[in-house]
Order: structure tokens, then sequence, then C-alpha cells
């Protein structure tokens, strides 16, 4: 899921509106490297 929202989140910043966004979503999902996952990836430990 962490994958689907750094994608979604470039895509947005390449995007002009609605129909380009389906597009900008696919090849970012397509080309996305390690370095853009390291950078964007937000997590947080859950308490048990």
């Amino acid at each position: 899921m962490a994958l689907m929202g750094i994608a979604g989140e470039i895509a947005a910043e390449r995007s002009s509106g609605p129909g380009s966004l389906q597009m900008h979503f696919l090849d970012v999902l397509h080309g996305i490297g390690e370095f853009d996952i390291q950078r964007r990836l937000k997590m947080e430990e859950a308490e048990i």
C-alpha cells in the first residue's frame, strides 16, 4: 500500500488534471525506483 501511495504522490506532482493523473500513476508504478521509495516512505511503529 505504501508503494501505491508514493506513486500517487509522484503522479499528482506531475499531472495537470484527473485524466493525466491516471497516465502518470501507471508510468510511475512502472518506473519507480528504490531511491524514490526510501526518500518518501513514512512509517510509524505500532504500539502493542
